[in-house]
């Protein structure tokens, strides 16, 4: 059937970050070295050309840091990823969508109490590649609901995500990537709110 389809990928990552990106790695030495390796598959139902269309994601990963393993250890953990958004077609090149994401947080040595399901609800638009401006802007709620609620209670708040490229001549492109979200945190602090954009 033209109209199904599956899109898969595999990822691994060597690195480093840099001393006073995180928490945990003030007044350290040597930078935090970790290694990943994650695996995710969406399968996508609907023509191009048809009025909708929908989109389900699955993926799961596993970060395991290498060093400095008396401040790291606590920060190994499995991620496991859910996702399924519509696309309704409102004009040629545009949709607007509606997404539901579940992402879960399970630390091998939960010692700082961050396991948590991470929830976001988003309504947004999405422009087709083909024109001169493309991209998906999103907004809606967010939920972290924590394992060991009586330490860190459930936090809820607005979350939004961009991407969004503009192509106004063959040989100039406008990258504008941006969005507001919790995450978890590096140490022992509250959670964090990051957002932010940047424009390449």
């Amino acid at each position: 059937d033209s109209r199904a389809s599956v899109f898969w990928g595999l990822a691994h990552q060597n690195r480093y970050e840099p001393i006073g990106s995180t928490d945990r790695s003030v007044g350290s030495a040597v930078p935090d070295h970790y290694r990943a390796q994650s695996a995710n598959a969406t399968f996508r139902y609907g023509a191009d050309e048809a009025t909708g269309r929908i989109e389900v994601d699955a993926g799961m990963a596993h970060k395991e840091y290498l060093n400095n393993r008396a401040n790291t250890a606590s920060a190994d953990v499995d991620t496991t990823n859910y996702a399924a958004r519509f696309y309704y077609r409102v004009a040629s090149k545009t949709r607007v969508l509606t997404e539901l994401r579940r992402t879960t947080y399970d630390y091998v040595q939960d010692t700082d109490f961050l396991e948590n399901t991470d929830i976001r609800a988003y309504l947004g638009i999405a422009l087709e590649s083909s024109s001169a401006l493309s991209g998906t802007l999103k907004a809606g709620q967010q939920s972290k609901d924590f394992a060991h609620d009586e330490v860190r209670p459930k936090y809820e708040g607005f979350s939004w995500e961009a991407a969004i490229r503009w192509k106004p001549l063959s040989y100039s492109t406008f990258d504008l990537v941006g969005g507001r979200a919790a995450v978890d945190p590096t140490g022992t602090t509250d959670i964090p709110v990051v957002k932010g954009a940047t424009l390449s």
